[in-house]
């Protein structure tokens, strides 16, 4: 992706710890969103939730449920394995994007 997409996809560093997987995942969650031209309140629209939580979510700052998971691959049009494909073999920290 372009540099633009993984500014728009970086992870902000509030001064609290992330979990690699969440983050990674977080990451995977907005690049696919944007693959589908949703913005977040649109997807948090669709989630019942609020933007600010989708946002949470990219960052890696908000743990998603398995099945908070599974309504977002649905919505996306992408397994839940999508959202770990490659993880176990990056190198992948929260800062690095």
């Amino acid at each position: 992706y372009g540099s633009g997409l993984r500014k728009v996809c970086s992870m902000n560093d509030n001064g609290r710890p992330r979990n690699r997987v969440d983050s990674y995942v977080g990451h995977r969650l907005c690049t696919q969103r944007l693959s589908r031209s949703l913005s977040r309140e649109q997807l948090a629209e669709r989630l019942h939730t609020h933007g600010p939580m989708i946002q949470r979510y990219e960052n890696g700052l908000e743990r998603i449920s398995a099945s908070r998971l599974y309504e977002i691959g649905k919505i996306l049009d992408v397994p839940v394995a999508y959202f770990f494909d490659g993880y176990a073999e990056s190198e992948f920290r929260p800062g690095d994007l």
